[in-house]
C-alpha cells in the first residue's frame, strides 16, 4: 500500500462481507499490522435498501451467460449489461416504486433479511 499510496495515513474501508471477514482476511490483518490498523468496517446496513444492488445482481446473471478471454472484452461486457439493465424502464421503475415496500419490510423484519 505504501508504495501504491505514499506516506500518510491509510484507511480501508470494508463491509461485512464473508470475504473481508473470513478466516484468511483475519491471518492476512494479523501477518500485516500496518494493513490490520488500517481496516475500518462499516457499520452494518440494509442492501434490501439499496436498488442498485439489484442492478449488479441483473448485470451479473447477463454477465455468465458469455465467456470472455480478454480483459477488454469482459470491459466492454460489463458496459453492454450496464446499457441493457438501463433500456428496461419497466425494471428500473418497479425497483424505485418498490422502496416503500421495501422500507415496510426491513422495519417489520427488525432490520433482518427480507424477501428483496
Amino acid at each position: 500500500m505504501r508504495a501504491e499510496l505514499g506516506e500518510g495515513e491509510i484507511r480501508v474501508q470494508m463491509d461485512n462481507a464473508p470475504i473481508h471477514t473470513g478466516h484468511g482476511m483475519r491471518e492476512f490483518r494479523i501477518a500485516e499490522p500496518e494493513f490490520g490498523r488500517a481496516v475500518v468496517f462499516q457499520p452494518p446496513y440494509s442492501p434490501d435498501l439499496n436498488p442498485i444492488e439489484h442492478v449488479w445482481s441483473r448485470m451479473k446473471l447477463i454477465l455468465r451467460e458469455r465467456d470472455f478471454s480478454s480483459a477488454e472484452e469482459l470491459r466492454l461486457g460489463v458496459r453492454e449489461a450496464w446499457q441493457q439493465v438501463a433500456r428496461d424502464r419497466d425494471y428500473l421503475r418497479a425497483l424505485t416504486q418498490s422502496m416503500p415496500r421495501r422500507l415496510n419490510a426491513v422495519v417489520e423484519a427488525g432490520g433482518g433479511p427480507t424477501r428483496y
